[in-house]
Formats: C-alpha cells, structure tokens, sequence
C-alpha cells in the first residue's frame, strides 16, 4: 500500500514524497469480534489508490469518521473531548447506544462546514463569468489565454470543451483547472476538441468594432462630418456612459 500511494504522490504532486507503513492507519467497518479482512483488502488497495482524488477537502475525514462509525449494541468507550474539522465536541458518551447526540453533533459540523465552503465558492456560467474571476483574482496569464487563444466549443456543467491551438500557453489546461477547482470546489473537465469552436473574444470585439465603424459611417452625422473635415479618418468607436 505505502508503495502504491507513493506512486500516486509522484503522479499527482508537484513535490511528491515517500509514504512510509508506519505512516498508515488501517479502519474497518465490519462486525466487532469478527476477523479483519486482510485478503479483501489486499486484493483492493491498487483500486483504492487510484481513486484518490487530485485535491481532497476536510470533508472527507468526516465523512470517514461516518464511514467507521458502528451501530451495534456492544459497550463502548467515552470520550470527554475531542476536535472534528477543527471544532470542539465535547461529552461524546458512546456507552449509550441509543443517544443520537454524539451522530447529530458530528452532522450539525458536516453542515455547517458545506454552509462555509458553499459561501466561499464562486458560480461560473459561462465563459465571460471566468474571464470576469480572472481578471478580479488579477489572474491575467489566464485571462489572457481565454480572450485570445480559446476558441469555445461548448461550456456546461462544469465541462469546457475547446478546439486545438498551438498558441494555447502549454500549462493552461493545468492552471486552469486548478483555479476552477479553487474557486468551485468541483473539479472541472477541460477538454480538446477537433471541432471548430467559436471565435475568440478578441475576434468578437475586432469584428464588433468594424461593425460599429461601417454602421457609424453610413450615418447622418457622419455624412455632415465629412462635409466640415473631409479628410476624417475614423479609427474606433468608444460608447461613454451618460
């Protein structure tokens, strides 16, 4: 096991380090008295490694401690104290199988927890709402890349979907999914595509900006322009707000 998750660090991890046995903590929910099963778990622990996820939140320690928890009606232990995600819960009292308290005190943190980190996440839509984040997390390689060298096939349910550019900055697929990450908390799939995607946004405002030139131009007021200063040349179009 130690050696098939050091594998995995090297796989996942910038700076992997050894695991080490004495590093390993084995749990079982199986039946109390019964023999633990070594030959099933060893027959599992490659399948068990490689669905660790890339990046794991404090969620999943309680979700383990759910996982071991039993409810069979052997006397148990009491515990005075003792810290879950970082808070106290105090007078767990296990001897009394049909308490719900110690189960409820351990849900009430899960919630709150997933209340936090729900507030902290960032909704992205669409295209234009993750250039948006960049630019105000000051993410500009990123922002970057989106408006420039992206050419959209699709954008849904946390699924992006682009065409092949050779411009595209090599880490970008990288990068990105680890700030989508950051900012979601889902781990996003970014893919490439052999379709051809959309234009770029730095296409749509190029091609936005002609149109509003050639659309100006057959206007009135740009007719009686000409007539006072013939040799105007106009280069762009700025709308300032009222």
């Amino acid at each position: 096991m130690s050696k098939l998750l050091t594998s995995k660090q090297i796989e996942d991890e910038e700076k992997p380090r050894e695991i080490k046995p004495n590093q390993l903590l084995f749990a079982c929910t199986g039946t109390i008295g019964e023999k633990f099963p070594e030959n099933e778990i060893l027959s599992n622990t490659k399948n068990l490694v490689d669905k660790i996820k890339y990046n794991q939140n404090k969620l999943i320690w309680i979700k383990a401690a759910l996982g071991i928890m039993t409810t069979d009606t052997k006397p148990k232990l009491s515990m005075a104290e003792c810290k879950i995600a970082g808070s106290d819960v105090k007078n767990i009292d296990l001897k009394n199988t049909r308490s719900e308290e110690p189960i409820n005190q351990i849900k009430n943190i899960k919630q709150e927890d997933e209340k936090i980190e729900k507030k902290n996440t960032i909704e992205i839509n669409n295209l234009e709402d993750l250039i948006e984040i960049c630019l105000k997390k000051k993410e500009m390689k990123l922002k970057y890349e989106l408006e420039n060298n992206v050419n959209l096939v699709s954008f849904s349910n946390m699924n992006i979907e682009i065409s092949i550019n050779d411009k595209l900055n090599k880490n970008f697929i990288k990068d990105l999914s680890e700030k989508l990450y950051d900012w979601t908390k889902n781990r996003w799939l970014i893919s490439f595509s052999k379709e051809k995607g959309g234009m770029s946004e730095k296409e749509k405002k190029h091609n936005l900006k002609k149109k509003n030139i050639i659309d100006y131009k057959s206007s009135s007021e740009y007719k009686n322009l000409l007539k006072v200063l013939p040799d105007i040349e106009l280069t762009d179009i700025e709308k300032k707000d009222d």
